[in-house]
C-alpha cells in the first residue's frame, strides 16, 4: 500500500470523505494544470492536503453556482505559489454564502475602488448599487513559529507511543528538546493507554501519535491579527458597508481577537470582524463549518441589519450567548455548541472543534 493510500484511509476515518471522493478531487485539481498547486495538494501524503483537495473542489462548485466563473477562481491559484492562503480564501467565500442572504449577488474581487485593490467578495441586491464588501485575510504562522515546528517535527517519531496519544507542552522559543519517554516509561503507561483505547470510537481505536504544543504564541498571533485587519481596511471602500473576515485557528480565543480589533480605529463603514473556519468534531467522522460575528463595539447591543444584509444564525446557540472565550480544541466527546454541519463533501482544518471552555482551559 502506498503512502497516499494510507493517508486516504485515515482521511476517510477522520473526516468521512470517501476515497473515491478524494480521488475525483485530485483529478480535478491536476486538470487545472498548475504545477505548484498539484505539488502541494495532490502529490503530498498528508491528511490536510487530501482534505484540502475536496475543499477546493466543493468551494469552486459552490462559488461557480453563484455565477463566478471557474476560470477566475483557478487564476487565483496561478498567482499564489504558497497555495494555502488561496485555499482558505475560497473556503471563506463559501462561508460568506452561508452567513448572508441567499438572494444576494456574490462578486469576486469587485467593488467601488478605482485607485487600488477591491475587496475579495462583494454582495449586493439585484436592484441595488450599494452592497456589502468582505475582505478576507489568513493569519498564518510567524517565521519563529515555523522554525519551532521544523525543529520539533523530526522528534515526533521517537515520541510516538505504541498506543494512545502523547502530548508535550513547551514554549515556542525554548531551545530545549521536549521530554522523550524512556522505554520503561512507555511500558508503565502502556496498560493505561490500552484501557483508554477501549473508550475510543471504533473507527479511530488504532490511532496513536505524538503532539508538541507550542506555548506563549498568543501575543504574536494577536499582533498579526491587528496587522491583517489594518491591511484589509486599506482595501475596503467607504461606499459600502464592510466586514473583515479572518480564518480562525487555534492562535487565540475569540475574545482576545475581539480585544485586538477594538484597539484599532475602525472606520465607520466597517461593521466588524467575521471569524470563519471548519473543523472535525471527534468522534464524529464529519466536517463542520463555523462562523462567529464580532460586531464593532457600538453595534454590540443592537441587531446588525444593514439594508441588504441579514445574518443567519449558523450556531444552535444565539450569538448573544456565544461564549467569546471559546476556541478550537481537540476533545474526545461531543461538543456543546452545535456547528453548522454540511455533507461529507465539505472539508478542512483537522483536529479541532469549537467547544464551550472556561478561561482556565483556554
Amino acid at each position: 500500500m502506498t503512502s497516499i493510500e494510507i493517508i486516504d484511509q485515515w482521511t476517510t476515518k477522520l473526516t468521512g470523505l470517501p476515497a473515491d471522493r478524494i480521488a475525483r478531487a485530485r483529478e480535478r485539481i491536476d486538470a487545472f494544470g498548475i504545477e505548484h498547486l498539484s505539488n502541494e495538494l495532490t502529490r503530498r501524503p498528508d491528511i490536510d492536503a487530501a482534505a484540502a483537495c475536496c475543499m477546493v473542489d466543493s468551494a469552486v462548485d459552490a462559488l461557480s453556482e453563484c455565477g463566478i466563473e471557474e476560470s477566475k477562481l483557478v487564476a487565483k491559484f496561478r498567482g499564489d505559489r504558497e497555495v494555502w492562503p488561496t485555499v482558505a480564501e475560497l473556503m471563506a467565500g463559501r462561508s460568506v454564502l452561508r452567513v448572508f442572504d441567499a438572494d444576494l449577488v456574490l462578486e469576486l474581487d469587485s467593488g467601488t475602488s478605482t485607485s487600488g485593490p477591491n475587496a475579495d467578495f462583494r454582495l449586493k441586491a439585484h436592484d441595488s448599487d450599494s452592497g456589502i464588501s468582505v475582505e478576507f485575510k489568513a493569519i498564518g504562522l510567524s517565521h519563529a513559529e515555523v522554525e519551532f515546528f521544523e525543529r520539533m517535527a523530526p522528534l515526533l517519531p521517537d515520541m510516538c507511543p505504541e498506543s494512545g496519544v502523547l502530548t508535550s507542552h513547551i514554549a515556542f522559543d525554548n531551545p530545549r528538546r521536549p521530554h522523550i519517554p524512556s522505554r520503561a516509561q512507555r511500558r508503565a503507561s502502556r496498560s493505561q493507554d490500552r484501557r483508554r483505547q477501549k473508550k475510543m470510537p471504533p473507527h479511530i481505536g488504532d490511532l496513536h501519535g505524538a503532539v508538541v504544543v507550542a506555548h506563549d504564541t498568543e501575543p504574536h498571533y494577536l499582533k498579526r491579527v491587528q496587522d491583517r485587519i489594518e491591511t484589509a481596511l486599506r482595501q475596503l471602500s467607504d461606499r459600502d458597508d464592510c466586514w473583515v473576515a479572518l480564518w480562525w485557528s487555534n492562535g487565540a480565543p475569540a475574545i482576545a481577537v475581539r480585544q485586538a480589533f477594538t484597539e484599532i480605529d475602525l472606520p465607520k463603514h466597517v461593521l466588524g470582524i467575521m471569524l470563519v473556519g471548519a473543523t472535525v468534531a471527534v468522534p464524529s467522522a464529519e466536517i463542520h463549518y463555523y462562523d462567529i460575528i464580532l460586531p464593532r463595539k457600538e453595534l454590540d447591543e443592537r441587531e446588525i441589519e444593514p439594508p441588504v444584509l441579514s445574518l443567519k444564525d449558523t450556531l444552535s446557540a444565539s450569538r448573544s450567548s456565544l461564549p467569546f472565550n471559546a476556541r478550537p480544541a481537540f476533545v474526545p466527546r461531543s461538543c456543546s455548541i452545535r456547528l453548522a454541519s454540511e455533507d461529507s463533501d465539505s472539508p478542512f482544518s483537522l483536529g479541532m472543534v469549537l467547544v464551550r471552555s472556561s478561561p482556565s482551559t483556554c
